[in-house]
């Protein structure tokens, strides 16, 4: 039998859990932990990174097998290394997302579909709206870092454009797709680990 760790009270009496008859393993919850810890959505500070080292390093040292959760590869290497047993380094919500993302790419190519659209405005020189979403797996779980939303917004710009690109292919000149607008984006963020943002990007060719 498995039980979670994940708040402060739970650490400081993590020998006390891990002497109950019955009890296998102990898995440490990085998000609630640092919530437990005053660091709510940062659960790679480094105060909480210490307390996760030293309950991995107790639990161990009970003959219990310890786990945890991390996206990051290098952290997961790092827990396996204390010795954890098992590290989750997967996301259920990403996965899924992504096996959907596929299934829907294989009957419709959203990017060709607008391209087609856009074309019917682009021969007269109008402008026309290209719509672009993607969704990020962040390292931290809770608000992504400036880091991740330069990177998020970048990936946005370079399929806007992309889509803009195989519009002006048909023109005569093939003319450089530019950006005139941009409409306010959609941000969901109603999942800890996941950032999606859509957003309507307005183009015209030359």
């Amino acid at each position: 039998m498995l039980v979670q760790a994940e708040t402060k009270e739970a650490l400081d009496n993590l020998d006390a859990i891990c002497a109950v008859d019955g009890i296998d393993g102990v898995f440490i919850g990085p998000a609630d932990l640092a919530a437990s810890m005053g660091h709510l959505g940062k659960p790679t500070h480094p105060d909480v990174q210490r307390a996760i080292d030293d309950a991995i390093v107790r639990i161990v040292k009970n003959g219990k097998a310890a786990g945890t959760l991390t996206s990051d590869l290098a952290l997961a290497q790092k827990y396996l290394a204390l010795g954890c047993t098992f590290v989750a380094s997967g996301i259920d919500a990403r996965l899924l997302a992504d096996a959907c993302r596929r299934v829907a790419t294989a009957f419709l190519d959203d990017s060709l579909r607008q391209a087609a659209y856009g074309r019917t405005y682009a021969e007269a020189g109008k402008v026309f709206p290209v719509t672009v979403e993607n969704t990020l797996q962040l390292v931290d779980i809770g608000t992504p870092s400036d880091g991740e939303k330069e990177q998020m917004w970048d990936e946005l710009r370079k399929r806007a454009h992309a889509i803009a690109a195989n519009v002006a292919s048909t023109l005569p000149g093939k003319p450089e797709p530019v950006v005139v607008g941009i409409d306010e984006p959609e941000i969901d963020e109603e999942s800890s680990s996941l950032w999606h943002v859509k957003v309507r990007f307005n183009m015209r060719c030359g």
